[in-house]
């Protein structure tokens, strides 16, 4: 497997509505191929950021600063074979 990052991905919502005008759409793809089991995912920050805040308040990840305005946006994810999962390639 391959360790993948794709940035500007606000999965499960969508762009934010400042952003429209830009007229982005890789997360579309990005989430097609999460969906067939092509990639699995190991960190989303939007994910983390929006829907984990209280985790994040009492770990050590609290002290990380984060510029005024930024969007935490980035996928990490591991393109998967029929052999290799994220799961796996950690127990090594």
């Amino acid at each position: 497997g391959v360790l993948v990052h794709v940035h500007d991905v606000f999965l499960p919502d969508g762009y934010p509505e400042s952003w429209t005008w830009r007229g982005y759409g890789e997360q579309m793809m990005v989430a097609a191929w999460l969906a067939s089991g092509g990639l699995e995912p190991v960190f989303a920050s939007h994910y983390v950021r929006t829907r984990m805040a209280d985790a994040v308040a009492a770990g050590a990840a609290r002290r990380i600063p984060v510029r005024a305005g930024a969007l935490e946006s980035s996928l990490w994810a591991i393109k998967t074979t029929e052999s290799t999962t994220a799961s796996s390639i950690t127990k090594n």
